[in-house]
């Protein structure tokens, strides 16, 4: 599975357990240093706990849950969503410039007249 389709394939990162592993995929794929979890209690008068995860020096926070495991898989979700949001934006972007692109050949100006 290229990293384009592990980034596209939405329906693995709505399942939690598996973030954590598609999301080190992309790291050894893009040669990035590997994530980084930092994960805490949150307060309250139950254990919860939310973790921070690092990628290639960009910080992404996950939700609230009840294990520390979980707390890092949402984090690592997190970090996949944006990364998808991230490269959805990136193809738009470029099938606009080619759209651009195509347009300003289309339209470009001419004279209307002949050579004496």
């Amino acid at each position: 599975m290229g990293v384009p389709q592990l980034l596209r394939n939405g329906k693995n990162a709505k399942e939690p357990v598996l973030c954590k592993s598609i999301l080190y995929e992309f790291a050894v794929k893009k040669n990035l240093n590997r994530p980084v979890y930092y994960t805490r209690n949150a307060q309250g008068p139950s254990s919860v706990y939310i973790c921070h995860m690092v990628l290639a020096d960009k910080t992404y926070k996950g939700e609230v849950t009840g294990s520390k495991k979980m707390a890092e898989q949402l984090a690592a979700r997190t970090a996949i969503e944006s990364l998808r949001e991230q490269l959805f934006a990136s193809k738009l972007m470029a099938q606009l410039v080619i759209l651009e692109g195509d347009q300003s050949v289309k339209q470009k100006p001419t004279t209307g007249e002949g050579t004496k």
